[in-house]
């Protein structure tokens, strides 16, 4: 059934003991060894994308045990494309995690809707150094840059600042796309997240031929006691007025980027499921279970 997962990574689950393998503490192992034998190291949970508030002493962070079961089906989805190791070692190395880890999610959305991801290591060279490309099944590439915002506030400045960096980083001579990650608290401040977004995108795409495709994606996560989930809830927009037009991938992109919701479960510690989800990353560990039984 995962004919493609090395069975030295099954086995350091499998060989996991006794009091490893209550459901939740497996998933814990599991995703962990995902981490620890595609990266060739674990993560430092001290790093400022994984260091949050211990509201429960003894227990790892809700919030953390999210971004790592992320990081996890990040690479798991991307295991089979041309640029994985590019994304382990951009994750694996890079001293900013966060923006790292925000490419692999982007990488892992075009990734499960058919596109084939590539990337390859920075150039330092302003208009060459976008995060990675994906290509359509008719062959055609497009480039993409991620970002992903960290005020609490919502800020309109901070937007538009972030949207022009990342367009001076695409190459002109290909279509492109910028998907952009909010901070799930936003929604709260201002209520209607569409309405507001939707003249900041028209301004901006506007004002350029250069970028096909703009996607924002919101950053949600809710704790273990109120069900324990995270999703990215995305809030695409598309330029009409483009130096490169490509139909065919904007049909692609609209009928699989746009009407569709990236949804990761997670099921609270205290339930006997443990971890669940709709993932493939989730169903390994169900029939690594399996294969305990």
């Amino acid at each position: 059934m995962f004919d493609d997962i090395p069975e030295e990574l099954n086995q350091w689950v499998l060989n996991a003991p006794e009091e490893l393998r209550e459901p939740y503490a497996f998933g814990n192992l599991a995703i962990q060894a995902v981490i620890a034998f595609y990266l060739g190291k674990l993560l430092d949970r001290k790093a400022a994308f994984l260091d949050f508030p211990d509201n429960s002493p003894g227990r790892i962070p809700w919030q953390q045990t999210i971004r790592l079961t992320q990081i996890a089906q990040a690479l798991f989805v991307l295991r089979r494309q041309p640029g994985f190791r590019e994304v382990c070692r951009r994750l694996g190395t890079r001293e900013d995690m966060r923006s790292a880890a925000f490419e692999a999610f982007a990488a892992q959305m075009f990734g499960e809707r058919g596109f084939s991801v590539m990337a390859r290591p920075e150039t330092g060279r302003l208009g060459e150094d976008f995060d990675f490309a994906v290509r359509a099944d008719d062959g055609m590439e497009i480039n993409v840059e991620a970002t992903s915002l960290t005020v609490r506030s919502f800020s309109e400045g901070t937007i538009m600042s972030a949207l022009r960096k990342k367009r001076s980083q695409l190459p002109n001579d290909k279509p492109a796309v910028i998907v952009c990650f909010l901070p799930g608290t936003w929604r709260e401040q201002i209520g209607d997240l569409v309405g507001v977004l939707t003249p900041i995108a028209l301004r901006f795409l506007r004002g350029t031929k250069r970028i096909n495709h703009l996607v924002f994606c919101e950053d949600l996560m809710s704790p273990f006691e109120k069900g324990g989930s995270a999703s990215f809830h995305i809030i695409g927009f598309r330029n009409h007025f483009v130096r490169f037009a490509a139909p065919r991938l904007d049909r692609m992109i609209v009928e699989r980027l746009w009407n569709d919701k990236e949804v990761t479960e997670f099921l609270s510690s205290e339930t006997p499921e443990g971890f669940s989800g709709s993932s493939e990353l989730f169903h390994w560990i169900e029939w690594l279970k399996c294969r305990l039984a």
